[in-house]
């Protein structure tokens, strides 16, 4: 990048241009988002009313229902205790890493373990999909 200041403008520029441009993408990201969260809600209704685990697409692969905890410390002290006592005491620092917590709770539910006092469970459902060949016209 050259030092006069015509090419500091014409950076200058560029870097505005560039912003503008990532803010046009952003909104665009945003509405998508928006978009694939009514769209998936709308989906999992009928699932669940149609009793649906998955769904085969021609061409495109397999929509499936995926069920996640997602826990929420109700006694900080109980959970301490307890993931120590089942020993993952390494998952505490001055705080539990949320994360971390879910992964481990998520394990214990796959495998019918019992949680750890001081944890609230609630399940988040979203459609997952498996890749296959694609086409989208």
């Amino acid at each position: 990048m050259g030092t006069t200041l015509q090419s500091i403008q014409e950076k200058t520029k560029q870097l505005i241009r560039l912003k503008l441009e990532k803010k046009k993408y952003e909104g665009k990201v945003s509405a998508l988002n928006g978009s694939i969260g009514e769209i998936e809600n709308r989906l999992l209704t009928v699932f669940e009313a149609k009793n649906l685990k998955s769904l085969q697409l021609k061409g495109m692969g397999e929509v499936h229902v995926i069920e996640e905890a997602y826990p929420s410390i109700t006694d900080s002290d109980k959970l301490f205790s307890d993931l120590k006592k089942m020993g993952a005491g390494d998952l505490i620092r001055t705080t539990v890493n949320i994360q971390t917590l879910r992964g481990f709770c998520n394990e214990r539910l796959a495998t019918s373990q019992k949680l750890p006092s001081g944890v609230k469970i609630y399940y988040k459902s979203r459609i997952g999909f498996r890749k296959g060949t694609i086409i989208i016209k």
